[in-house]
């Protein structure tokens, strides 16, 4: 029983319609950029060019190759400011056991901000952030 909505295969009618239409059109296109490239190249063929030499400083055999590039090493973070990462990641933690969610982010920001490569820090944050996401949904469920 057919209710006139199908096409071909499993496409609706207008999906299959839209990709034949696409398909007609392509295929109109890439001849006729086939048919002017190839008019193009029949008039260049009357045409000469001559290249002009290329001369080296010196012979490729001569050439010293180049040292490799050392890939520069990360600076460690001082003593000072990884105890103030330290400091600040607990002092978020103590703030999130104490409910205060905003407190603890901004703290964690700020240990981030003076150890850029604190994944401790980073997990926290990302995971305080999580929290909040799924905290305002269910809130907004709930209404």
């Amino acid at each position: 029983m057919s209710d006139g909505l199908q096409g071909r295969g499993d496409l609706p009618k207008g999906l299959w319609l839209g990709t034949a239409v696409f398909a007609v059109v392509a295929a109109a296109v890439l001849a006729l950029s086939m048919r002017l490239g190839r008019e193009r190249v029949e008039a260049r063929g009357t045409q000469s060019v001559e290249l002009a030499p290329v001369e080296s400083p010196r012979p490729i055999a001569e050439a010293e190759p180049e040292p490799p590039a050392a890939a520069p090493e990360p600076a460690p973070a001082p003593a000072a400011e990884e105890d103030a990462a330290r400091s600040l990641l607990e002092s978020g933690r103590e703030k999130l056991a104490a409910g205060d969610a905003a407190g603890a982010k901004a703290d964690w920001k700020a240990c981030l901000a003076a150890d850029p490569e604190n994944e401790d820090c980073a997990a926290a944050l990302r995971r305080a952030s999580r929290a909040g996401k799924h905290a305002r949904r269910r809130k907004a469920a709930s209404r």
